[in-house]
């Protein structure tokens, strides 16, 4: 019984200083493994340990997104709890290894509609964007699911013209083939309302949009901006990089 014992407690005493040697791994290293060089996502001035610990520097597409902290979360699963703070930017989520990549779950955040790469030269978007996403999965450096929802409030275009469009809905569902769908439509008092359908693949998006005026002038301005429909709608071609 001695022995048994005294086995359970070699092995609790080994678990325990492996588990030790773990948490207090510096984060660093392990970005620098996981993180290849990528023209996508990058981070740096990292400090702390896979514990606990922040990232200064983190960048998406070239594109200064603001501090991202990160500590450890057992319950209700394991995995990361991460915290993303920067110039109009906040985000939060839970992040978790998957097989070839990283999940995030239950993540929220706001940030500057502007920050969207939308394709359509000397057009301007206002707003702001809030998400709440029940998963997202990054696999071989790209957005490989993604599912949730997404609310572009007080939006409006902002140049040439400037034209109200309420609250834009986007709904995001990662189907069977792979690709992500999705479906706009806007709703609230608004000088343009929107609908539309689209796809996201390997992080690439692209939506075809219908627009409605409510004046003759901005009907005037959608007309040029893409082609008007029989329906009195005017379909606009959205693409671009997430």
């Amino acid at each position: 019984m001695r022995h048994k014992t005294r086995f359970w407690l070699f092995g609790l005493g080994l678990l325990a200083a492996a588990l030790i040697v773990v948490v207090r791994f510096p984060a660093g290293r392990l970005v620098a493994r996981a993180l290849p060089a990528n023209d996508v996502l990058q981070i740096g001035g990292i400090s702390g340990s896979l514990w606990a610990g922040e990232g200064y520097g983190l960048h998406w597409r070239g594109r200064p997104l603001g501090v991202l902290r990160w500590r450890f979360a057992p319950a209700p699963g394991p995995a990361w709890r991460l915290e993303l703070e920067g110039a109009g930017i906040s985000a939060a989520g839970r992040l978790r290894p998957v097989m070839d990549g990283w999940q995030i779950d239950e993540l929220t955040g706001a940030w500057p509609i502007a920050r969207l790469e939308h394709g359509i030269s000397g057009v301007a978007l206002g707003g702001e964007v809030h998400a709440a996403i029940s998963r997202l999965v990054l696999a071989g450096g790209v957005l490989a699911a993604l599912d949730g929802r997404l609310e572009w409030r007080a939006a409006r275009l902002d140049a040439p013209v400037q034209l109200k469009l309420g609250t834009v809905t986007v709904d995001l569902a990662t189907l069977d083939t792979g690709r992500i769908a999705l479906e706009a439509v806007s709703s609230g008092p608004a000088e343009v309302t929107l609908r539309g359908t689209g796809t996201i693949d390997h992080g690439a998006y692209a939506l075809t949009a219908h627009l409605r005026a409510a004046t003759s002038g901005g009907a005037a301005w959608l007309a040029a901006l893409g082609e008007p429909q029989a329906d009195g709608t005017v379909r606009v071609a959205l693409a671009g990089k997430l």
